[in-house]
């Protein structure tokens, strides 16, 4: 346990080390982003009245299937 929570407190260590650098705004950009597209996604299978990506993709193997290729 001493060896992960080491590892976790290394690397934010290190990646707070970096916001000083070059492409620190990818920090920002990148979290916000991977936060942003997926609840734009969400809203838009709301309005059309459609279920869920997770809960489509692991109730119906075959739709799954299906939204992983059309992805």
């Amino acid at each position: 346990m001493d060896a992960i929570v080491d590892a976790l407190s290394r690397g934010v260590e290190q990646l707070l080390g970096r916001a000083g650098g070059p492409l620190h705004m990818r920090l920002i950009t990148t979290p916000l982003v991977a936060i942003v597209f997926p609840i734009r996604a969400g809203l838009r299978d709301a309005r059309e009245g459609q279920a869920p990506f997770l809960w489509k993709f692991f109730t119906n193997p075959a739709e799954g299937q299906r939204l992983v290729r059309s992805q």
